[in-house]
């Protein structure tokens, strides 16, 4: 495999095993019978999930499962509207392939992505990118590696009910705009020092905490949290929560929705500024319109918001993965602005099922599809198109009228969305 890859592709697999489906690369789609059919030259992506794509068992690096972007491919199938009855597969494979051929392009145009080491044993174009935009992380050595670890959430995920006659839909917030706001949050730098119990005021430690101009990972926990938000703000339980280590800005946010406890806490020397490089500067003036360079800028957040993965895949296990002040502090940010969404869709009465990532995942009954995609609107996130679709159906039928009636129902009540925004933290700012 020498030079590789040679070029890049999207396979569309008929079900979730490596047998035939649909291959595009570098033009239309073509059906294949034998995964021995394509091109070993080539980078696919496929919609192997990570139990499908077990079942190659390591032989064909040159494949990748349906998560090697943070826009699964099938959530960005939906997002485009790129699945049945609307497209073909045999279309949704050619579009498909060249938006990954841009992307990977641009990614390797701009950060070398394809000259890491071990490049092709890599299941997450995230992985790579860590390594050209941070290099080597080193761990900070004592308790306070163990602590960021703790501290450390990609996802949110609630206990949701499950509901009839409901589908899962994936809320986006635009890309860009995301990773922007994201990367402005500085992040902590210098040596780390443990004040205990007896060295932190005893009266409002919780603000004194979060006023401090220092970088502070708290050690606590929280509970008593406010029945109206639990579902959202701790995991559907009102209950203690079982996270030990809590960083500056969740421990402003959580101090607004539950009580927090705290019995001593990490303090680093300053904060610094990223000065990460994004891909949007290299399609100016079409970047922010661009799904390619929306979806690698993306690829670049998570790249630094995630543990980071060791300098090559032969170690893929979470355990061996660091976790930095970066990524702490750059996912707490990321958590912000999704969990914001996640309340505004719950206090509307949808389910929500998880958060993170830019993204809010929202259970949506097939009569309130109007709803959704105007409230998220409003809100600054993007509906799938295929749930845009759905709406624009229902919109024949009821003109808006259930959204119109549900606005009406909270300003009568007190209780509009103004009301809800004055209750969320204002820590972005």
């Amino acid at each position: 495999m020498s030079g590789f890859p040679k070029a890049f592709g999207v396979l569309l697999f008929d079900d979730d095993l490596p047998t035939a489906g649909w291959a595009a690369e570098g033009g239309n789609a073509y059906r294949f019978t034998r995964i021995d059919e394509i091109s070993d030259e080539v980078l696919w992506w496929s919609n192997l999930s990570v139990v499908g794509y077990a079942k190659l068992l390591g032989a064909y690096q040159h494949i990748k499962p349906i998560g090697y972007l943070p826009t699964d491919l099938s959530a960005l199938q939906n997002e485009l509207g790129l699945v049945r009855p609307y497209k073909t597969q045999q279309a949704a494979a050619t579009t498909l392939s060249e938006i990954f051929a841009r992307v990977m392009r641009t990614a390797n145009d701009a950060y070398g992505v394809c000259e890491t080491p071990d490049f092709a044993s890599f299941t997450k174009l995230a992985d790579p990118l860590t390594l050209q935009l941070a290099g080597v992380d080193k761990p900070i050595g004592g308790d306070i590696d163990a602590a960021m670890r703790l501290a450390h959430e990609n996802i949110t995920f609630c206990i949701a009910k499950s509901e009839k006659h409901s589908y899962a839909y994936r809320f986006r917030r635009p890309r860009i705009e995301h990773a922007l706001d994201v990367l402005r949050v500085p992040i902590p730098t210098g040596d780390w020092r443990f004040h205990n119990d007896d060295s932190i005021p005893r009266q409002r430690r919780v603000a004194f905490l979060v006023d401090l101009r220092q970088p502070v990972l708290a050690h606590g926990y929280y509970d008593q949290v406010d029945a109206a938000f639990a579902e959202v703000v701790n995991y559907g339980a009102s209950v203690k929560s079982d996270r030990q280590f809590i960083c500056q800005p969740d421990l402003l946010v959580l101090s607004r929705f539950a009580k927090v406890a705290v019995s001593g806490a990490f303090v680093a020397e300053t904060y610094t500024n990223l000065t990460t490089r994004l891909p949007l500067e290299l399609a100016r003036p079409v970047g922010p319109l661009s799904i390619s360079i929306g979806l690698l800028t993306e690829a670049c957040l998570v790249a630094l918001m995630q543990r980071s993965p060791p300098r090559t895949q032969s170690a893929i296990k979470d355990a061996h993965r660091l976790t930095t002040p970066r990524s702490v502090w750059l996912t707490a940010a990321d958590r912000f602005h999704c969990m914001s969404a996640a309340l505004q869709f719950h206090t509307f009465g949808f389910t929500v099922t998880n958060y993170g990532a830019g993204q809010v995942t929202v259970q949506v009954p097939v009569t309130r599809a109007i709803e959704a995609c105007k409230l998220s609107s409003l809100i600054g996130f993007v509906p799938p198109l295929v749930l845009q679709e759905e709406a624009a159906r229902l919109q024949e039928n009821f003109k808006g009228a259930p959204f119109a009636a549900a606005i009406a129902n909270r300003d009568r009540a007190g209780t509009g969305a103004r009301a809800e925004e004055d209750a969320l933290p204002q820590a972005a700012a």
